[in-house]
């Protein structure tokens, strides 16, 4: 083929996290070519998982049960049709099989990369911060407060909106894996208070050394 290669579409970017990109392909039938469509959100996107016919949750005896009722042995095979046809159906019996055996798990996001703005803010403060060290400009160390306290009251707004979407995308159904009604079980589990520890004299322990003490006398005395 005499076909010269070329690219139509590309896309550069810099100092953005790919959890807040997404490049999708759109099939044009009255064009040779498909075009590639970036998408920029101010939030995290959620990606669906590439597709998959098992995973290690995949439940193998299930699976051997289940085809072993699927399959016909005594599937009539005397002509080229039939012998096609049967094994499509056997290749579609095992893709069945096997969805069937694997559960699936909730997609997660993957990273925790702050939006742009807060990034920039960050690299400006670490200049600030920086400078200050090397100067002591108390003009500087002024400056510097006021973006550190801008920041954070950007990243407490970030984190609140990031908890919001969360709540908003629970359900009660298998696409989120159930997830309203985990959530509600994790809220709803008492929660278990670790009592402090004693040392012989009766005073408290105050370190991990004196705890890692106690806990070697108690077993010395027990065994």
């Amino acid at each position: 083929m005499n076909k010269i290669p070329d690219l139509i579409d590309f896309f550069i970017t810099k100092n953005l996290s790919t959890g807040f990109l997404e490049v999708t392909e759109e099939l044009e039938l009255d064009s040779d070519h498909s075009p590639i469509v970036l998408t920029v959100s101010a939030t995290i996107i959620k990606k669906g998982r590439n597709p998959t016919l098992s995973n290690f949750n995949t439940d193998w005896d299930l699976f051997q049960a289940e085809l072993l009722t699927r399959i016909n042995l005594r599937a009539a095979l005397t002509t080229s049709d039939e012998l096609e046809g049967e094994v499509e159906k056997f290749v579609t019996d095992i893709q069945q099989t096997v969805w069937k055996a694997t559960p699936l798990k909730p997609i997660k996001v993957k990273g925790n990369s702050y939006p742009l703005e807060i990034r920039d803010r960050i690299a400006v403060k670490r200049k600030l911060r920086k400078r200050w060290q090397m100067t002591r400009d108390p003009r500087i160390k002024t400056e510097l407060n006021r973006v550190t306290q801008g920041l954070r009251r950007m990243i407490i707004a970030t984190k609140q909106q990031s908890i919001t979407a969360y709540l908003q995308d629970l359900t009660d159904d298998p696409s989120t894996d159930y997830s309203l009604w985990k959530v509600t079980k994790l809220l709803k589990r008492p929660i278990t208070n670790i009592p402090p520890l004693r040392k012989p004299d009766r005073s408290w322990v105050k370190d991990d050394k004196e705890k890692a003490e106690v806990f070697a006398a108690y077993l010395e005395q027990t065994f």
